[in-house]
């Protein structure tokens, strides 16, 4: 018996040891990514203005107020015509959104070439957050999920902070659910 322990717990310590090391690549947005992805090279591109008005009463299709769950590992996608582009799958759990519709873990696109979207570095995990985004569609990945045109910080207090540091966006929740008639919290 005193034999039968020490080497059960050597060939226990080894099962637990070569299962944690996972030989599966991780889905997860690793530092060096965002900092390849936030030194690449930008262009313009949607949304196309840096003004409220712009964002609550323009372009954005969806409204979502949620909870940053995961940021994935890029992906690649291509133009029909040529030309391709890396983005960033952005989980979030929704809280609420303007569309009944949106529930659940949804997926948000981050596109970091373009000038105007979040930054990278920015975009926490536990935070809550308000998506302005186009509709829901499938991609050439075969992702369904939201293409992102702002995505915003909701303050303890209610004021929204844009997640691009060159924003000049400053707004608040009461703002957004007088133009929207929503009741975002």
């Amino acid at each position: 018996m005193k034999r039968i322990l020490p080497a059960f717990a050597i060939f226990t310590s080894v099962v637990v040891f070569f299962n944690g090391c996972s030989t599966q690549p991780s889905d997860t947005l690793t530092q060096a990514e965002i900092t390849r992805l936030m030194d690449s090279p930008k262009s313009t591109g949607y949304p196309p203005l840096d003004v409220k008005e712009s964002v609550f009463e323009g372009v954005a299709k969806e409204f979502i107020v949620g909870t940053v769950k995961h940021l994935r590992s890029p992906r690649t996608s291509c133009f029909d015509a040529g030309g391709c582009f890396d983005w960033v799958p952005v989980d979030i759990e929704v809280k609420q959104s303007r569309n009944a519709e949106i529930q659940g873990i949804i997926m948000l696109r981050v596109f970091p070439s373009s000038l105007a979207t979040p930054a990278l570095d920015q975009i926490l995990v536990g935070d809550r957050v308000l998506a302005a985004t186009s509709i829901g569609f499938i991609d050439d990945n075969k992702f369904d999920g939201y293409s992102l045109g702002w995505l915003f910080k909701i303050e303890a207090d209610g004021t929204l902070t844009n997640l691009n540091p060159e924003s000049k966006i400053k707004t608040d929740l009461k703002y957004v659910n007088d133009v929207l008639k929503t009741s975002f919290k």
